[in-house]
């Protein structure tokens, strides 16, 4: 199982994927802005993953 932890901030937001079993970063710790190009790169951050994984 994968979990995803996102830090919410004004301007700037953090995440990361990690194995739940091994406690191995699948996604290293990132940043994205708070606009649109920000959301796209979050989610095709995840998007390898399957909704069952999660």
């Amino acid at each position: 199982m994968k979990l995803v932890g996102i830090e919410v901030g004004k301007n700037s937001h953090h995440f990361c994927v990690m194995d739940k079993e091994t406690g191995e970063f699948n996604v290293a710790p990132s940043s994205f802005s708070n606009n649109k190009e920000g959301f796209d790169f979050l989610i095709n951050s995840l998007k390898p993953y399957s909704k069952n994984q999660f």
